[in-house]
């Protein structure tokens, strides 16, 4: 008997983030991982580091989300900014 495992979908990327962190302005870039799920994707997040812009520089963090299919893509971002 052979048995084949489904394959696990496998997520990577780089996404460039504009807008305010704690009320400071700026930009920086977000590395994702994460795997597709019982149809939600599961992913963590880190800030890449030296990315910041603006107000933002020094920023660090990390985070994860939980998202099925839609426009909405909500995560949690733990974040501090070097001092």
């Amino acid at each position: 008997i052979l048995v084949v495992e489904p394959l696990e979908q496998v997520l990577v990327g780089l996404e460039r983030v504009v807008g305010h962190v704690a009320g400071k302005a700026g930009s920086f870039v977000l590395q994702r991982t994460g795997v597709f799920e019982n149809g939600a994707a599961k992913e963590s997040y880190s800030v890449v580091p030296g990315s910041a812009t603006g107000e933002l520089r020094g920023l660090r963090g990390d985070g994860t989300s939980a998202v099925g299919h839609g426009l909405e893509h909500p995560f949690t971002l733990n974040y501090d900014f070097d001092r």
